[in-house]
């Protein structure tokens, strides 16, 4: 019975001492956030995409705002903003979209509308992200105010983009009063 219990404690700290390794080096295996984007704007470019109907959630948990546009030749050309109560949301239009400004005073997100077009949201995402790096898993909730993206499979644009001061896998990530950022709900090409 002994041997058996030696095996295991062995085996025990060998796991140990691997998920320790790993979650110091994994950060550095995965390319940086600015690499990450650099490849998903290559994606979007290659796809030629220029005219599209878009969905957009903005906010934290105390303001959200939800915009709808349409982009042709890379310019919103109609647009609505919804705001209020989720069921029964206030719905208007934005009569000149790419004039339009957000005064939610959250200087660390975009702030025209033009910034949560595809093409905006690369160009936000690039001062933004620049000099990110990831945080190490061994900090856990504690890692400081960054920003993070996630990218669209498909297409490559920006499928999220927060602001948030806690990592993605431990349960401070999500909860919605540490983060704040842009969503894209809807996302559908045109043809011309």
């Amino acid at each position: 019975m002994s041997n058996l219990r030696k095996y295991w404690k062995r085996w025990f700290w060998a796991g140990a001492a691997f998920i320790l390794l790993w979650t110091i080096v994994s950060p550095f295996l995965r390319p940086s956030p600015a690499q990450e984007l650099a490849a998903a704007r290559d994606r979007w470019n290659a796809q030629g995409i220029d005219s599209y109907n878009m969905m957009v959630s903005f906010g934290s948990y105390a303001y959200g705002e939800t915009f709808s546009f349409t982009v042709q030749n890379g310019q919103i050309v109609e647009a609505d903003r919804a705001y209020g109560i989720m069921f029964a949301p206030n719905v208007t239009p934005i009569p000149d979209p790419e004039q339009y400004s957000m005064t939610h005073g959250l200087s660390q997100q975009p702030v025209r509308l033009v910034d949560l077009t595809a093409d905006g949201l690369f160009a936000f995402a690039e001062t933004v992200l620049a000099d990110e790096a990831w945080p190490s898993p061994l900090n856990f909730c504690d890692i400081g105010l960054h920003h993070e993206a996630e990218y669209d499979s498909e297409y490559g644009f920006i499928r999220s983009l927060r602001y948030t001061d806690c990592p993605p896998m431990f349960i401070c990530g999500v909860m919605s009063h540490c983060s704040s950022g842009v969503t894209v709900r809807e996302f559908e090409p045109l043809t011309d």
